[in-house]
This record gives C-alpha cells, structure tokens and sequence, in this order.
C-alpha cells in the first residue's frame, strides 16, 4: 500500500476487446481556439485574407470581428501558401493568416476572433507622387 501520494482516477470505457478510451473532453472541445484544422481554401482567383479567415471560422463556433482598422487586413491578397493550413491549432491558423503584424485576440464571451495591428508595426504609406 503506497501512502502518501494522491491518485487520480481517469474514467475509462471500453471500446472494443483492447481499447480503453478516456472519459474526458478534449482540449479543443474546452478551449475552442484550441481545436485542430486542416483547411484547403477553395480556389478563387481573387480571394482575400478576409476570404480565407472566414472560410476558416466555419463550423468553429466563432465569428469574424470587423473594424475599420481590420479593412486593410481583410482586404488582402490571400498568398498561395495559405491555401492549405494545418494540421494545426485554429489560433496558429489565425495567426498565419494574419501575419505577425497583426495580433490575434479571442472574445471568449461573445465567441468573436478580432485583430488588431501588433504593437510596432508600421503601417505603409504609399504616395501618389515623388516629392
């Protein structure tokens, strides 16, 4: 007899002659940013960072925040290397489709994904002529 130590009893059932499966949600169903995805883009010849994180809310439980701030983000060219994401976690996901200068963050309670410019990111500036 072992004293001393503190057991923790998972809850199993049996699935089949050899498998035991644990009675326990998984991490994804708990945090839902957490959930695995493997996402193809359907082909569009113009398709958008918008597009492409819309496309990846889906079934998720989550829905697309917009502001003005995001318009330049959203309207984006969607780079080919994003038209196939995972497997992965939906927050890395985001984040790729953003780029790193946009910081992701989660509205838990109203189950919004938002974005907003990273702080020191540097907006460009295009000028219609030399000066």
């Amino acid at each position: 007899m072992v004293t001393g130590t503190t057991e923790h009893l998972v809850p199993v059932v049996r699935y089949g002659r050899y498998t035991l499966v644990e009675l326990r949600p998984e991490p994804g169903q708990l945090d839902l940013s957490q959930q695995v995805v493997d996402v193809k883009m359907p082909a569009q010849l113009s398709a958008t960072v918008g597009d492409g994180v819309e496309h990846l809310l889906q079934r998720t439980g989550y829905s697309l925040c917009h502001s003005d701030e995001t318009a330049a983000l959203y309207g984006l060219p969607l780079p080919a290397a994003h038209l196939r994401l995972g497997p992965q976690t939906l927050r890395d996901a985001l984040q790729t489709l953003a780029g790193p200068a946009w910081q992701l963050s989660l509205d838990e309670a109203a189950r919004q994904v938002c974005f907003a410019r990273a702080p020191g990111a540097i907006a460009s500036v295009h000028a219609g002529a030399a000066p």
